[in-house]
């Protein structure tokens, strides 16, 4: 932060690194269930929660409900502290919605236990299971947003697949099978309404994936980067934006570096900030290596964190953490394999609902029993021919979905509505205006990560409380989008590579370097070669 009061600018940094170590501590031993990510043994137990060696009893919830309690009392005092402290306006007000989200799912998880509990065949009343369910569902639409069963938009589509695709496909179903599917639809339309058939030519979402994964395994052979080239490469593209970065704008940008990690299984961002190539990663093909490694990982998360943690304080815990990163991170990679050229390319990348929402919305409507029923019928339904495989499907689904409800109760975590609703609302936040200009500001602003829609329109603010301008930004250069040009086109050419959402020219010895990059990649031409 580059104020013009040095004293002003230590003692807000000062508190916020102070705020931040306050809300890692009270997570802590909290990190799966504020991920919504719940752990159970083979006897039904929340081992996130409770021990798993034994019956769980009354005592046992009471004092995890007393542990989490006395987080949610932390949580209001470090609230209240915020809330009398002298950081900037825009700034407090961010921090304040952060704690409050965290507190939420502190109150979720309060609301939880007993419905946890009673998975493991701890008897619950039914009175209190109404009252659990009903405030665990009113606090998932405060930290994640409205029911998917009380949004229309979504629930219309939902509905019209649901029933095109029995149509379609019910000859797959046994008699029975199709009167159970048949009473779940009628159900459903008494509920909601009439069903209206989709009049479009649209392919089926699921098939489409099916047929697109076909596809890939029959290019298997176009794999040619190996992991030891893939962390040699990652590193040159590093060195490369660390040297543009001094150079250009002055900024010191941490000595990151990507490195093979044997603990890992996908590739990740530790809390170093490094990247993270697994031991056991397979070679990977061109394409992704320049979309997924470089567009995803290096072009969005490395730099967003840069940017977040000047801006917002280092290890800022924001409202909807890493997830606003993750939908632009998605958008960089649109824009690496040239699929945005241009503002309204990216209507096209608008997301449908597609099967995590649909279990969402059966569960929301259905005991557990009753939507694993449904769903396995409705994998029937696709191209998986196997009953085993439809079962596991429908049950790992609902299992899923029933997370911090009770399994004999209609409730769905909502959760997984996020991924598909959240890039639809960053494709809107940016289209909104309809206006080039306005969309690279707003794209560049996304840049500062964490926060939420409402969050974004205070960043102009927020960049002129704290002295920031654009020139203090990282900004990608999208070197992905040249990579991938040049590695499934064709030779480098003096043609200058434009990104629709606002890149720098590049200079002349970052050119240099880029071409050295694609001499060595270009090299693997044949998967003989690979060590």
């Amino acid at each position: 932060m580059n104020k013009l009061n040095s004293q002003q600018e230590y003692n807000e940094n000062d508190i916020l690194v102070s705020i931040n170590k306050q809300l890692e501590t009270t997570k802590e031993g909290y990190s799966d269930p504020l991920d919504g990510v719940l752990t159970y043994n083979n006897k039904g137990i929340c081992t996130t929660f409770f021990s798993g060696e034994k019956e769980i009893t009354l005592n046992d919830i009471q004092q995890k409900e007393q542990e989490i309690k006395d987080k949610i009392q932390a949580l209001e005092k470090l609230f209240n502290d915020v809330n009398e402290s002298p950081i900037q306006p825009n700034l407090k007000w961010i921090y304040l919605n952060s704690i409050l989200w965290v507190k939420n799912k502190f109150k979720m998880f309060q609301s939880a236990i007993r419905l946890e509990a009673s998975k493991s065949w701890y008897i619950l009343d039914e009175k209190i299971k109404q009252e659990k369910t009903t405030e665990v569902t009113h606090l998932q639409e405060k930290i994640y947003g409205a029911r998917v069963s009380n949004t229309p938009e979504e629930r219309n589509v939902i509905m019209q697949r649901l029933l095109e695709k029995f149509e379609k496909n019910k000859n797959k179903l046994t008699d029975q099978e199709q009167s159970t599917y048949q009473r779940f639809l009628n159900t459903i339309e008494q509920k909601y309404g009439t069903i209206k058939k989709n009049t479009t030519n649209e392919n089926d979402t699921e098939d489409q994936i099916k047929d697109e994964s076909d596809l890939i395994k029959k290019h298997k052979n176009d794999k040619v980067i190996s992991k030891e080239k893939l962390k040699e490469y990652s590193n040159k593209i590093l060195n490369i934006y660390k040297t543009h970065f001094i150079k250009n704008n002055n900024i010191p940008n941490p000595n990151r570096k990507a490195d093979i990690d044997p603990e890992k299984k996908a590739l990740y961002l530790s809390s170093k900030e490094n990247l993270a190539i697994p031991e056991s990663y397979e070679n990977i093909t061109k394409e992704k290596f320049t979309k997924v490694v470089i567009g995803h990982e290096i072009e969005q998360h490395l730099l967003w964190r840069n940017n977040t943690n000047r801006l917002l304080g280092e290890w800022f815990m924001g409202n909807w953490y890493d997830l606003l990163s993750e939908w632009v991170a998605k958008i960089n990679e649109s824009i690496a394999s040239w699929e945005i050229n241009g503002l309204e390319d990216l209507e096209k990348l608008k997301e449908k609902p597609g099967l995590w929402i649909i279990g969402i919305f059966v569960c929301e409507n259905y005991n557990y029993e009753d939507s694993v029923e449904i769903l396995r019928i409705f994998h029937k339904l696709g191209k998986r021919k196997d009953e085993a495989e439809c079962l596991k499907k429908a049950t790992d689904m609902v299992k899923r979905r029933k997370r911090f409800f009770d399994y004999s109760l209609p409730g769905s975590s909502i959760k997984d509505t996020l991924y598909d609703r959240g890039k639809n609302r960053v494709i809107d936040y940016i289209t909104k205006d309809k206006d080039i200009k306005t969309a690279v500001w707003k794209y560049k602003d996304l840049n500062f990560g964490k926060l939420w829609k409402e969050e974004l329109e205070i960043i102009p603010e927020l960049k002129k409380e704290l002295w920031i301008n654009d020139t203090q930004v990282l900004q990608t250069l999208m070197i992905s989008r040249i990579l991938n040009d040049k590695l499934t086109k064709g030779k480098w050419s003096a043609r200058e590579y434009s990104n629709p959402l606002g890149m720098k020219k590049l200079d002349i010895s970052t050119k240099r370097q880029l071409i050295e990059v694609l001499k060595d990649i270009n090299s693997l031409e044949s998967p003989s070669q690979i060590t």
